[in-house]
């Protein structure tokens, strides 16, 4: 939407962690200079918070079910939009059900994972499917895919079948012309490299399928971050914490791989056949230094928790909000330092058996990520704005930054040395993703003064930090200490 003022779905969106850092940022400091908007804030909050307003979506007003469902994915004209915006600031039943419909609906599997009576209204206005798409526009992290539900009116999807049949028609003309040279469907895979013209490029290649998140922005506090890049977003994830929380792995792609059929015609020497991408298992990381507010999203939930939550979640992505700082405990691999306002995944990677290959993924949604006291033995695999890097290091002193944000995605060596493509990256060596291929450079170092500092972040008083530590809705408690006056949260959203 093109007015100034900003509109109740990015209100939401804030509120939830969908936005990127920046973005919400700017978006923070209009509502704090905009009476106005600072009344619709206080408004919303208000509204969400109110748990009488939950059981009944569903309230009786002038928009039909399909024209609901439509705004809340931003598909009407700029002034019906503003005009069903007006109606949900006065009308607080609907303020509440645009609000659940919009986190679950801008969510991968949103409605499977909703509680009932929000899933109950999902299938009304979504019937056609209960499955989200994944759209090509990235936020301006670049990071984060935002999702919305398939919903067709039976014109539009009258419409699509005829588009689909002139495409076959085309397509099979081209393939007639083309002597009958055969073309077959691969799985979406994210972009990985392979070496070119001596190791100083790399071109993009198919490899495995994006992981959505969406920030705390952002993940705001945030994406799903979001995704595909979009919190998310990241596992996302110092007074001393408590006792490290330790929580159970969860399956990380949602969706079957579809596997090219063998009996189709044969594809040119240049695409060999796929494989099916493996199933991956988010990790649960445990956290020996945590200043400020560092969570776990569970997009199931649809809410972000204090990473030493007694309640059950699962670690989709971890974030460190803005003036806070993580780091793990070590795995065999390494450890993870996380500086404010970036958020992680970690996932495992099957293993064949006697085979060297990485058995973890590090994704970096949004922000800064640190891997440190990589171990020569253990290789690893990264994802930098859904682009795939296999890494080998050569030291056990090896350290490395992910980057990634609005100016794109970079791998910075400080200390040691890694292998990547059959090629050695030393100290102060860098990769940057650049028109579609991945470009070597020495100009990293800079860039990368952060990492030889420890427990950066807020130190907060140490009741604070364990309220924040096993919050079981992170982003209301510091909202409540903030109206509360509490001066330790002032920096942390």
């Amino acid at each position: 939407m093109n007015h100034r003022s900003p509109h109740l779905l990015e209100l939401i969106d804030l509120l939830d962690g969908r936005l990127p850092p920046g973005r919400a940022e700017r978006l923070r400091q209009r509502i704090g200079e905009d009476a106005e908007q600072s009344e619709r804030w206080e408004v919303l909050l208000a509204t969400l918070r109110a748990p009488s307003l939950a059981p009944r979506l569903g309230a009786e007003t002038d928009i039909d079910a399909e024209r609901l469902a439509a705004f809340v994915e931003e598909r009407l004209p700029a002034d019906e939009q503003r005009q069903i915006e007006e109606v949900c600031w006065n009308n607080r039943w609907l303020l509440h059900e645009v609000a659940a419909l919009r986190r679950h609906v801008m969510t991968p599997n949103g409605i499977a994972e909703a509680p009932s009576g929000v899933r109950r209204r999902l299938e009304q206005l979504w019937p056609d499917d209960s499955t989200a798409l994944p759209l090509p526009e990235a936020d301006e992290s670049g990071a984060t895919v935002r999702y919305r539900r398939r919903h067709r009116s039976r014109a539009v999807r009258l419409s699509w079948m005829t588009a689909a049949a002139a495409a076959a028609l085309v397509a099979l003309a081209f393939l007639v012309w083309r002597g009958g040279m055969g073309w077959r469907p691969k799985p979406d895979r994210a972009v990985t490299s392979s070496q070119t013209n001596a190791g100083s490029k790399a071109v993009a290649k198919t490899t495995a399928k994006k992981i959505p998140t969406s920030p705390l922005r952002r993940r705001d506090l945030g994406e799903n971050p979001n995704t595909e890049g979009d919190a998310d977003g990241s596992s996302e994830e110092p007074a001393e914490r408590p006792d490290s929380v330790r929580l159970a792995e969860r399956p990380a792609s949602d969706g079957a791989e579809t596997t090219p059929d063998p009996d189709e015609s044969p594809v040119p020497e240049s695409e060999p056949p796929s494989s099916p991408e493996p199933k991956q298992r988010h990790v649960a990381l445990t956290w020996s230094e945590v200043r400020g507010a560092v969570g776990v999203l569970d997009r199931s939930l649809g809410r972000w928790l204090g990473v030493s939550s007694n309640a059950t979640h699962h670690p989709d992505a971890y974030v460190a909000l803005a003036a806070s700082w993580g780091e793990t405990d070590p795995f065999p691999w390494g450890r993870l330092l996380l500086p404010p306002e970036s958020m992680v995944s970690v996932v495992t990677l099957p293993q064949p058996k006697g085979s060297d290959s990485p058995a973890v993924r590090i994704v970096c949604h949004y922000g800064v990520v640190g891997l440190d006291q990589l171990q020569p033995r253990f290789p690893i695999e990264v994802e930098v704005q859904s682009q795939l890097l296999t890494l080998r290091p050569l030291r056990e002193d090896t350290r490395v930054l992910l980057q990634s944000g609005e100016t794109g995605g970079r791998l910075i060596v400080v200390e040691g040395r890694i292998a990547w493509a059959g090629e050695p990256l030393g100290r102060g060596e860098s990769l940057e993703w650049a028109h579609g291929a991945w470009v070597r450079s020495s100009n990293g170092t800079r860039q990368a003064k952060w990492a030889t500092l420890k427990r950066q972040g807020k130190k907060l008083p140490a009741a604070v930090q364990r309220l924040l530590l096993e919050s079981s809705d992170l982003l209301a408690d510091i909202r409540r200490l903030a109206q509360e006056g509490s001066r330790a949260v002032r920096d942390l959203a």
